[in-house]
């Protein structure tokens, strides 16, 4: 948040302040940035499958079955939280059975959110469902990429799962 909060105040204040020599090294540097981004991004890939590689050599096949177990515990919370924890919160502030919504997100937005993990691909998915459901247009048009960019739930959850799981071995 602190890293939004003075993004945020750099840029309103960068647009009433600066020149166009200002605004074009902003840009130079944003494109260069971006440049090697890509370039970390390309050799990710081959830095995962050394750290596979390692752990497999230093521990065996067995690291496997543990993380299996990881895994499992991490999507059974992820469950719990989207099918007992959110809809919970629904009930209360809706005074409605959420479930019938549920099962909209979960078919409609859900599936791709999951099977991507990635927010920004699941932007377009959301903005659609909501517009499918009739919602306001100004609320979520803020909120999804908003909510997106923060990620709370599935970061909180996923966080919280994996220090345990540092932390025990």
């Amino acid at each position: 948040m602190g890293i939004l909060f003075w993004a945020f105040v750099l840029g309103i204040t960068l647009r009433k302040v600066a020149g166009e020599n200002t605004k074009e090294m902003l840009t130079d540097f944003s494109d260069a940035l971006t440049i090697v981004v890509v370039g970390f991004i390309q050799f990710a890939p081959i830095g995962i499958m050394s750290l596979v590689f390692t752990a497999v050599s230093q521990n065996g096949l067995s690291i496997f079955v543990e993380y299996g177990e990881l895994i499992l515990l991490l999507v059974g919370c992820m469950i719990f939280t989207a099918l007992i924890v959110y809809p919970l919160i629904v009930a209360i502030i809706l005074r409605r059975n959420p479930y019938p919504l549920l099962y909209i997100c979960l078919k409609e937005s859900s599936i791709t959110a999951f099977f991507t993990r990635s927010s920004a691909a699941n932007i377009p998915v959301n903005m659609i469902l909501c517009e499918k459901l009739g919602l306001d247009e100004d609320l979520y048009s803020i909120s999804i990429p908003l909510g997106s960019t923060l990620n709370t739930g599935g970061a909180a959850i996923t966080i919280t799962i994996m220090t345990l799981a540092v932390a025990i071995h």
